[in-house]
Formats: C-alpha cells, structure tokens, sequence
C-alpha cells in the first residue's frame, strides 16, 4: 500500500526548537556566538578543551559526540576509528554519554591511554552536552541504523561539523560537502 501511495507520501524530519538551541541566547555556553561572529565559539572551544583537561593544542581538530552507549548508535566504530588517530596524536576528542557497561570500560581504558588527547564525561548533562556542540570542531555521529537522530542538528545549530554515516535520517539532514556545497561529511559503511 505505502510503495503504491508513495507519490502521495512525504517523510517528516525532527526539528531543534531554534530559541532553546540558540548559540547566540544559549546560557549554559561561557560564551555566545553566532554564524556572522565565531569569537565566542573559539572561547567555548577553549572551555571545552580545558573541561577535558586538554592543552591548548589550536591545530588540531577537536571531535565531540553526545550519545547513549548502544550498538546502534557506533560507538564501535567510534572506538576503532580514535584509537590510531589518537595515537598518532592527529587530534582531540571528548564523548559525553551513558549506556553499556563493555563501552564505558572501553572509553575508561581509552581516556587512560590518552589523557591529553581524549576525554569521557560518563554522565548525561544537558549543559555540558551544549558545551560539547558549542566547543567540537566535528562532531561523530556514525550510527549503525538512526530514524532521524536530533545530535547532527545540534551539531549544525552550533556549527560543529557532523560526520554521520550515511542511514536514515542521518542521510536525510546532512548532505555531504564536496568542496561546492554540503553541510557535513558523511560515510557510507559501517566500517573503521
């Protein structure tokens, strides 16, 4: 019924409630900024990256993820993907989230590894997620299978660019930039 119907079909996305995540109003942010003055996002950065205990290390991309641990949501990827990046020091990246014992553990033993390099909040705290989309250069959504997701348009709202894998509704919000046009990077499998 629905692929005889489909020209009469139409899918409707999540949407973010623009005055509540609004970088330019947010009060949990140290600082505000909008899209024509970027000023107070290098100050959240900053805040981000001494939240985690990092250096000042400007050169390097600073990755963020908020999520629940689950399967679905990659965090074996996440995990596969950071640790050699990681140890090549290429970048800095914080995960705020709660979930699965064996992805705690997990992220546990990473920030050990990398403790200049690599945060874990094991916590669910709305103000540090804000800070977290507010201070990420990039932002890691590789879920496995993601009906529409709301953590990549938080991450557009407060200009961190999300690199999603390319399922649901993933695929639907971020367009993969090809030097003209896109708003994120996106992948396709579901490998590391």
């Amino acid at each position: 019924l629905l692929r005889s119907r489909r020209d009469r079909l139409t899918g409707i996305l999540n949407g973010v409630d623009d005055s509540a995540w609004n970088p330019a109003t947010d009060p949990a942010l140290p600082a505000r900024y909008d899209a024509r003055s970027l000023a107070g996002k290098q100050a959240c950065r900053a805040a981000l990256a001494a939240r985690a205990g990092f250096g000042t290390a400007a050169d390097q991309p600073l990755l963020g993820m908020v999520t629940r641990l689950a399967e679905q949501k990659g965090i074996d990827l996440t995990l596969g993907a950071l640790a050699p990046r990681l140890e090549r020091g290429e970048l800095r990246a914080v995960i705020l989230g709660q979930g699965e014992e064996r992805y705690v553990a997990a992220l546990r033993e990473l920030a050990a590894r990398f403790r200049d390099r690599f945060h874990y909040f094991d916590a669910q705290d709305e103000d540090l997620a804000r800070l977290v989309f507010a201070g990420a250069d990039g932002f890691l959504v590789p879920s496995l299978y993601e009906p529409c997701g709301l953590t990549q348009l938080y991450a557009l709202r407060y200009g961190a660019v999300p690199v999603v894998r390319e399922t649901g509704g993933l695929k639907d919000t971020v367009q993969h930039f090809d030097g003209r046009a896109g708003n994120g990077s996106v992948f396709k499998d579901a490998d590391v």
